[in-house]
């Protein structure tokens, strides 16, 4: 299917226990105008058993069939809404329903700095804008779930785990298969950002009309990388001296970085190594850029 399609629905239904949820969500994809097409061949093997969730589902067929057409009037007819709606009775399915798009998808890569971590997600539930949503890519290191539990922000930050390590490159482009957010913005677990770091970020892109805008950062030293950092401009047309400077670590940084998600196409050059993060800035180069003259993170 195209995302759109997923967005315009908001995804599955979650608060039904037993459901049907893949022909509903067809179902309001259907009402929302989205129209499929069939491939008259198999392409899947299916695996079965005697004892899985379809086959408890299937005993309690009629009633969650008459549950599906009773919450989509207008798509069966009247008679047999009307029947189902009797045969359901209090099962049907929620009218009410409302896509769940954050503004902002924040996609965090972890390893193994537990406590770090934490910190982290400490400085992005703190921001000042909150509306987000936090991605955990755990790059094959142990689970964070306990980690994440303690926070008790609902759905507000989800975790992937990688089942081994593939690099930071790979595990950002993870995050960014699953993220919803118009707008991405990165963070690594041992970095952290100041409370008004995502609201200065949204607000000059949008303010400016500016695809992408990125900040100056501190380093734990509290040294300012600001006076070293070196604007997109300033990097296109740098010499040599600048360039080396520029490999030393002075650039932009993608966890001082918000850019819309469409401008990113297939994400980090996994080929690359430690060279992905200079290679995507170059690639967005042609972008329209907005700079936030103030250190609004930590290193």
């Amino acid at each position: 299917m195209r995302r759109e399609v997923w967005e315009a629905v908001g995804g599955y239904e979650s608060r039904q226990r037993a459901f049907y949820e893949n022909w509903d969500f067809w179902l309001h994809a259907l009402r929302r105008g989205f129209r499929g097409e069939g491939i008259a061949e198999p392409l899947l093997l299916y695996r079965t058993s005697d004892n899985g969730r379809i086959i408890e589902l299937d005993a309690q067929r009629p009633k969650l069939i008459a549950a599906l057409v009773s919450s989509h009037a207008g798509l069966f007819g009247p008679a047999r809404e009307e029947a189902a709606r009797e045969q359901a009775g209090a099962r049907a399915i929620p009218e009410a329903r409302q896509p769940i798009t954050p503004k902002i998808s924040v996609i965090i890569t972890a390893k193994e700095k537990l406590a770090a971590l934490h910190t982290a997600l400490q400085s992005v539930l703190a921001q000042t804008f909150q509306d987000f949503e936090a991605i955990v890519i755990n790059d094959g290191g142990g689970s964070v779930d306990a980690l994440i539990n303690r926070f008790d922000a609902g759905e507000q930050i989800v975790s992937l785990r990688l089942p081994r390590s593939r690099g930071k490159a790979r595990a950002r482009n993870a995050g960014l298969a699953v993220a919803r957010g118009q707008y991405i913005a990165w963070l690594d677990e041992q970095d952290r950002w100041l409370p008004g770091h995502l609201e200065a970020l949204i607000d000059a892109t949008q303010h400016g009309k500016h695809q992408i805008a990125h900040s100056d950062a501190r380093k734990s030293s509290e040294r300012a990388m600001g006076s070293g950092c070196l604007t997109v401009h300033e990097f296109l047309g740098s010499g040599d001296a600048d360039l080396d400077r520029w490999i030393q670590g002075a650039g932009i940084p993608p966890t001082c970085m918000l850019h819309e998600r469409a401008v990113l196409g297939l994400g980090f050059d996994e080929t690359l190594g430690a060279l992905d993060d200079w290679e995507l800035l170059l690639r967005l180069s042609t972008k329209s850029f907005v700079q936030v003259p103030r250190a609004t993170g930590r290193g």
